[in-house]
């Protein structure tokens, strides 16, 4: 079971989310793989980088969550030629991954 610690309940205003996981894959190697924090914290708009381990019976199953002021943002991420490299080295260590994108209005 994983807990999540929510720092701007109550803020106003809206925030997109990335949300990824992924399993480590045979190839995963430690010292190579991208840092999430030190990746997404080089774009501009990002708002917080979290990070878990969720433990369950077949190992240990990794989770990213992304917070971006707005949808442009997670698009000057993927339009980011630095970004693009780092993540295709670690699409290449991981296995079972997947993502999507949610909104979050606060009023």
């Amino acid at each position: 079971m994983a807990f999540v610690l929510r720092t701007s309940w109550f803020e106003k205003g809206e925030s997109v989310f990335y949300m990824y996981s992924f399993d480590r894959g045979p190839t995963y190697e430690e010292d190579r793989s991208p840092r999430a924090v030190e990746v997404w914290t080089k774009i501009a708009g990002v708002k917080s980088v979290r990070t878990y381990e969720i433990i369950h019976g077949s190992g240990p199953r990794f989770q990213v969550i992304v917070e971006l002021e707005n949808l442009a943002a997670l698009d000057r991420a993927f339009e980011d030629k630095e970004f693009m490299e780092a993540r295709a080295l670690f699409l290449t260590m991981v296995e079972n991954f997947s993502s999507k994108v949610f909104r979050e209005r606060r009023q």
